[in-house]
């Protein structure tokens, strides 16, 4: 019974939104202008008596804005994929916007394990000019470095190629499902590892 209420509610959150809350402001933008091309073409086709069955130009660009969650339509991904795709980036969302549980669970996980782990490392403005190594602000620094920069390091280490792939490929998997940007620094570091 939740699991309707669940549905119910977010299909009404969204569809009160114009859909797709997902989406950032600009990919909005990008999608909607897309309707002036998509009327363009339908009243073209009635005035010429055809039928238009081809996928609209909206479609296409939502499926060009899922791509960067790994939705892949060239590739022979289907609807699956696609709402694999959605769930991605209703991960990524900001706390305000109304998703379904998964994702909320998803979008949890990022913000309060993932992205402090994936902390950058800070160098204080006292070091940048030459401090004395053994400053207690350098070992500061060292401590706000996340620990997926110390794996980035890991991987670059290890001889077996394969091996380093498949522990990419795990990590990066684990990071587009709970919406990190692909992006993010890290995750374009580990992407490296899998050409």
């Amino acid at each position: 019974m939740l699991s309707s209420l669940n549905s119910q509610y977010v299909c009404t959150k969204d569809a009160s939104q114009g859909g797709y809350t997902w989406m950032s402001k600009e990919e909005k933008r990008y999608v909607d202008r897309a309707m002036q091309v998509d009327n363009a073409a339908r009243n073209a086709a009635k005035a010429k008596g055809e039928v238009v069955i081809e996928k609209s130009e909206r479609s296409r660009r939502i499926d060009e804005v899922l791509c960067k969650w790994g939705y892949e339509p060239e590739r022979g991904a289907g609807a699956k994929e696609r709402a694999n795709a959605i769930l991605c980036a209703q991960a990524a969302t900001q706390v305000d916007v109304v998703v379904p549980v998964l994702a909320a669970g998803m979008r949890r996980w990022r913000l309060e394990l993932i992205e402090p782990l994936l902390a950058e490392p800070s160098i204080p403005k006292d070091l940048e000019g030459g401090a004395d190594p053994g400053s207690p602000k350098e070992t500061k620094s060292e401590e706000e470095r996340g620990i997926f920069w110390d794996a980035l390091d890991y991987l670059r280490s290890l001889q077996n190629d394969r091996q380093r792939q498949v522990l990419t490929a795990e990590i990066v998997l684990n990071f587009n499902h709970s919406g990190v940007s692909p992006f993010h620094k890290v995750v374009q570091d580990l992407e490296t590892f899998l050409d």
